[in-house]
């Protein structure tokens, strides 16, 4: 028993003695109470008042410990209304059903000693279990190195020892999420020494209305002829829109001092962080404005990149625009 318990049934015996209290006259016996009892104005406006915060009266007249009074007072919760905002916690909410993926780029300089790092970012960092595709450039993957991850596609392109006369280095590869997407098509790829690049369209399981499918260019320009790289890969750009018919296609990874925007000023660039020391390497271009917003994350081992977040924050059309009404 609590000593609030006490002192609420110690206060309920003092208010009946004082109920019969009042009923006597003073100096009258205990015996000379009358078996009915009955109440006068005064008595009930007395007894109202005692009446009206007991527990404030009994705590007012005692002496007790504060420490003791801890429990007494009750916390008022506070009641959450609406929801939490932010793009991140937009993907938690919506796991692979987003209207655009989120992708994550980096310069990995060799993915074959970083497995056991990305397998184990996956399954403990919430930003890399929420990817939905893995882009990486300077993969040094070659045709005898097998390279996997659990519950990802590997889609790679291996540099070209023939064609760029280096055997060390170079090559691209994309990881797909298999909750995101399983049915896709590489349609171009391509290496020279000047640039590598590789061309996916992905049909994911869940898309807007408006689009049909999604494609990304992975490039690595490594030079020394920047500028036939950028006019090359131009064409394939072109080439994947016309393909496609004007839905989404995106053009990413590390450039190096290839200026690609002067050849495609109506595209926008969504990196806005630096990838390596104080340059930004690694970009994003695509077609859709607002597409998506960057954030940087600490470079896989011994990389000098930094790894780079393209979180979505396009919104679809359907949830984006009003509702229309038709009157027939």
């Amino acid at each position: 028993m609590t000593v609030l318990q006490l002192a609420l049934g110690w206060l309920i015996i003092s208010g009946l003695l004082l109920q019969i209290e009042l009923c006597l006259e003073p100096g009258q016996p205990f015996s000379a109470m009358p078996s009915r009892l009955t109440y006068s104005r005064d008595h009930l406006l007395q007894l109202s008042g005692l009446a009206s915060d007991p527990l404030k009266t009994f705590l007012r007249d005692t002496n007790i410990p504060p420490e003791l009074l801890r429990g007494s007072k009750r916390k008022r919760i506070q009641r959450k209304r609406g929801s939490r905002g932010g793009i991140r916690h937009r993907l938690r909410r919506r796991g692979c059903r987003l209207p655009l993926p989120a992708i994550t780029l980096t310069n990995a300089r060799s993915l074959w000693n970083k497995t056991e790092e990305l397998c184990t970012l996956i399954k403990s960092d919430p930003d890399y279990q929420r990817t939905s595709l893995f882009c990486f450039t300077e993969s040094w993957l070659s045709g005898d190195v097998d390279f996997q991850m659990d519950g990802f596609n590997i889609i790679r392109y291996d540099r070209d020892v023939r064609q760029t006369r280096k055997s060390i280095g170079g090559g691209v590869c994309m990881a797909v999420n298999g909750n995101w997407a399983t049915n896709y098509t590489v349609r171009e790829t391509e290496c020279c020494k000047h640039y590598e690049l590789m061309t996916v369209s992905f049909r994911p399981h869940y898309l807007p209305r408006e689009f049909a499918q999604i494609t990304i260019i992975l490039v690595y320009v490594q030079g020394p002829d920047f500028n036939l790289a950028a006019a090359r890969i131009t064409e394939s750009y072109n080439r994947a829109v016309a393909q496609t018919g004007e839905q989404p296609v995106f053009l990413l990874g590390d450039f190096n001092k290839c200026n690609i925007a002067t050849h495609l000023s109506s595209l926008e660039q969504y990196v806005t962080t630096p990838t390596r020391g104080k340059n930004m390497l690694d970009l994003c271009f695509g077609n859709i404005p607002g597409a998506y917003i960057s954030k940087p994350r600490p470079p896989l081992g011994f990389s000098d990149h930094n790894v780079i977040l393209l979180l979505p924050k396009y919104r679809s059309r359907l949830k984006s625009e009003g509702t229309i009404t038709k009157k027939y």
